[in-house]
């Protein structure tokens, strides 16, 4: 295998990780024609420059470009303005610009992961030529030379996937001594952890000793085990979440104390799911994008210096086994090159499939189901691993939320208010399942309901008084209120996402309600309130149904997937049989919280991808 040069130079880091500063962002991309693959854009007829302004759309709103132009030769690009996430945006807002330069023209492919912001890019430039009186059809041509592929470093381990837990695994390798060539099929890395929150669970840590809190794994998986059975449930796999809690506190200390990451106040919370009786989840400084800049950067030092290799737009699409286990990968490029590597172990970090309705059918889980996770949480890791002989842990339902309305398609992009009050919940049977409090064990209804489809029903007696809905992208990292009534009135207008009329059974034969059952669910709650309670579910806050209904049709949403690959407590992948298949390994997500942390619960998004990255790592390193 080849070795490629290191340092900043390199292709693949320099888009996806050289930004750490934000310095590309911002700046001007292509200032010079020179072609990156050694052609030359071509020279324009006048050495006179016009600039030329545009604007797009992209993922986070408007995008404005500022386009030098000599004649007909686009010689730069400048993004003068954009709300993109950094993170996930970084690679198209300074490689798109670079290649329409390059290329002479807009048809050039988006970054993988950065779609909705390389079309927005894209526009923006057409636009600007628009304002200058032309279109890309009048630039001038150049035949496109081929951009050359970097090959990943020789090295002892294959971590599959650049989200957190792939970056935890890929620092901890290089830290203890192994070389690492990691492959992300996106255009970035940090995967879901770019946009969280930032809660990380502690379990016995220096952070806690500090506060005087006092905790222990063993209080820790008590606590896991009551909290299933708050939902029904086991903790069915406890040696799994054994070895998770046992493993948290030395991972978050590492974290701490040698990478220095920043806990800010160092303050530890009860966390917001489940009843917590030890302040055990504490929060990043700046959310968790600020952990993740920290990893990239330790990463970047690993690059430099040889130990470490990050291929881009990379998916890894086999696993190259045979009886003796796994000993390698098959990567299929962007350019659609295919090529196969061999490593000593492969560490599987490809996250989970909360994006994927098609597999949540198959799996039996949702038929009816929103994400807010990106696009690469489809499960094409599971698949790969399937191949090679991996034991699926399967469960009929998923960690889901509540809510979610997604008139756009594809990622969830608005949720209901489901804590405003003065509204019922029914399904598509026309009744009520569950207390409407909008907590997140109310939220258990989605799962339960016909299609898992709810409709968020209230009176227009209440509109001025309640946010109707919220814009909500998880990516973003955006929750604001819509209350808008005309946007609400264009909801109803479009048909398939919000209902009205004047009567129950109007409202119900517009929505597909059924209707006598929704008519008596609704004289039963108006009597409920005639009477000052609710005997079906003790719902406090009573506001009759009266006049014109609304019924918001929403569905569940998912942030973590709960069936994954079955692990040992080593994080070693499990076959059929129950036992380790030489050479592969897996962490984060995709092992499925079913198995370390039964429901969802505090801190286990972050904590599930940073321990198991850290066990993973750690095992590795001792073969």
């Amino acid at each position: 295998m080849k070795k490629a040069e290191t340092g900043m130079s390199r292709r693949n880091f320099l888009l996806g990780l050289g930004a750490a500063g934000g310095a590309l962002a911002m700046g001007a991309a292509g200032c010079a024609p020179k072609a990156s693959g050694g052609a030359e854009a071509p020279q324009g007829q006048s050495g006179e420059t016009t600039m030329a302004t545009g604007t797009g759309v992209g993922r986070g709103g408007e995008i404005a470009v500022k386009v030098a132009l000599d004649g007909t030769v686009i010689t730069s690009v400048s993004v003068v303005k954009h709300n993109e996430n950094l993170l996930i945006s970084d690679e198209a807002l300074s490689r798109i610009p670079a290649e329409i330069v390059r290329t002479q023209t807009t048809d050039v492919d988006a970054v993988s992961g950065a779609t909705l912001t390389s079309f927005g890019l894209k526009s923006a430039v057409e636009n600007a030529l628009a304002n200058a009186g032309l279109s890309r059809n009048d630039l001038t041509q150049v035949a496109e030379p081929a951009i050359p592929r970097e090959e990943p470093i020789a090295a002892d381990v294959a971590i599959v996937g650049g989200g957190l837990a792939g970056i935890t695994a890929a620092v901890r390798l290089v830290e203890q001594g192994k070389t690492v060539a990691l492959f992300e099929e996106s255009g970035h890395l940090g995967g879901c952890a770019i946009a969280a929150y930032g809660w990380l669970l502690n379990v016995d840590t220096i952070m806690e000793a500090e506060e005087g809190t006092q905790d222990s794994p063993d209080q820790y998986v008590a606590h896991l085990e009551d909290v299933a059975a708050l939902y029904g449930e086991k903790l069915e796999y406890p040696e799994i979440a054994r070895a998770y809690a046992e493993n948290n506190g030395p991972m978050v200390d590492w974290l701490d104390n040698e990478l220095n990451v920043d806990f800010g106040a160092r303050t530890g919370g009860p966390g917001i799911y489940d009843p917590e009786e030890v302040n055990r989840i504490y929060h990043f400084n700046n959310y968790a994008r600020s952990a993740v800049r920290t990893l990239i950067d330790k990463l970047h030092e690993g690059v430099a210096q040889g130990q470490a290799s990050v291929s881009l737009e990379a998916r890894v699409t086999k696993l190259l086994s045979d009886e003796s286990g796994v000993h390698g990968v098959e990567v299929t490029y962007a350019d659609g090159t295919v090529s196969e590597y061999e490593f000593a172990s492969v560490i599987l970090c490809t996250g989970g499939f909360c994006h994927s309705q098609q597999l949540q059918q198959d799996f039996g889980i949702y038929e009816n189901v929103g994400t807010c996770n990106p696009s690469t949480a489809e499960g094409h890791g599971i698949d790969i691993a399937l191949e090679a002989g991996c034991q699926m842990v399967l469960i009929d339902r998923s960690a889901s939320y509540g809510g979610g309305v997604n008139p756009l398609g594809g990622e969830l992009r608005y949720l209901a208010n489901l804590s405003a009050g003065g509204q019922i919940w029914v399904d598509a049977r026309g009744k009520r399942l569950i207390k409407e409090d909008g907590t997140r064990f109310s939220q258990k209804a989605w799962d339960d309901a016909e299609h898992n489809e709810m409709f968020v029903v209230f009176s227009e007696d209440t509109l001025p008084a309640r946010p109707i809905v919220n814009y909500f992208s998880y990516l973003e990292g955006e929750l604001s209120p819509w209350q808008s009534k005309a946007m609400l009135d264009e909801l109803v207008e479009g048909g398939q996402w919000a209902f009205t009329g004047e009567t129950p059974e109007e409202l119900a034969g517009a929505a597909g309600i059924d209707p006598a059952a929704f008519a008596q669910t609704i004289a039963d709650f108006n009597g409920y309130c005639d009477a000052g309670s609710d005997p079906e579910f003790g719902v406090e806050d009573l506001c009759k149904l009266e006049g014109k209904l609304y019924a918001i049709k929403t569905i569940p949403y998912l942030l973590m997937a709960r069936g994954g690959l079955r692990v040992s407590p080593k994080a070693e992948a499990l076959d059929e049989s129950g036992n380790p298949i030489v050479g592969l390994f897996v962490a984060g997500e995709q092992i499925g919280l079913h198995q370390y942390g039964g429901m969802i619960s505090n801190g286990a998004g972050l904590g599930g991808a940073t321990t198991w990255g850290y066990i993973a790592a750690n095992t590795v390193a001792s073969l």
